[in-house]
C-alpha cells in the first residue's frame, strides 16, 4: 500500500462521508478492546468529507487502536471532530498516558519507527501503522500532525470539508 502511494498510485474514491457515524462505528468496533483495558472511549462533533470510506476507516481505525494499545488502565481515549476553518475539518484522536518526547515526533510517521521507548505496549508492531495512517491522509489532500504532552497524546488530521457543513 505504501510503495504504491509512494508512486501516486493510490486515488481515493470521493463519496460523501459523515464523521460522526464513521468515527462512532470505529469505535464502537474497537470498545471492546478499550473495555477489557478499562480505557474510557468517547466520540464527539459532527462534521462531513468527501472521501474514500474503507481507507478513511482503516486510518482512523489505526489511529484508535494505537491509542488504545498506548493508553494504561484507568485511562481515556477521546475523538473529537470539529474546528472548521478554511474549508477543512479536524479530527483529534487523544489519549492519556507518557509524553512522547518532542524529539520522537517528527519520525512517527516514518516507516519501521517505533516509540516505544516512550510509549508502552508490546514490541510486536512493525512500526509501518502510522506511515500508512498518513499515506491515506496525504492521499485525501490531508495533513496530519502528533502531539504529546503532560500525558496527553493527541494524532490531528485536518481534511478538506464535504460540500455541507452539516448533514
Amino acid at each position: 500500500f505504501i510503495a504504491k502511494a509512494d508512486e501516486g498510485q493510490i486515488v481515493p474514491t470521493r463519496e460523501p462521508l459523515e464523521l460522526s457515524t464513521l468515527i462512532t462505528g470505529i469505535a464502537d468496533f474497537h470498545r471492546l478492546a478499550a473495555d477489557e483495558k478499562n480505557v474510557t472511549l468517547t466520540c464527539d462533533g459532527v462534521g462531513n468529507i468527501a472521501g474514500d470510506s474503507l481507507m478513511i476507516r482503516r486510518a482512523f481505525s489505526n489511529l484508535l487502536s494505537n491509542a488504545i494499545r498506548h493508553t494504561p488502565s484507568g485511562g481515556w481515549v477521546r475523538l473529537t471532530i470539529g474546528k472548521k476553518t478554511r474549508g477543512r475539518i479536524t479530527i483529534d484522536v487523544a489519549n492519556s498516558g507518557e509524553t512522547i518526547p518532542a524529539e520522537r515526533l517528527p519520525r512517527l510517521f516514518d516507516r519501521f519507527y517505533r516509540a516505544e521507548a516512550s510509549r508502552t505496549g508490546g514490541g510486536a508492531q512493525s512500526g509501518l501503522g502510522l506511515a500508512i495512517v498518513k499515506s491515506i491522509i496525504d492521499a485525501h489532500d490531508g495533513q496530519i500532525d502528533a502531539s504529546s504532552s503532560n500525558g496527553i497524546t493527541i494524532f490531528c488530521v485536518s481534511l478538506p470539508s464535504g460540500k455541507s457543513a452539516e448533514m
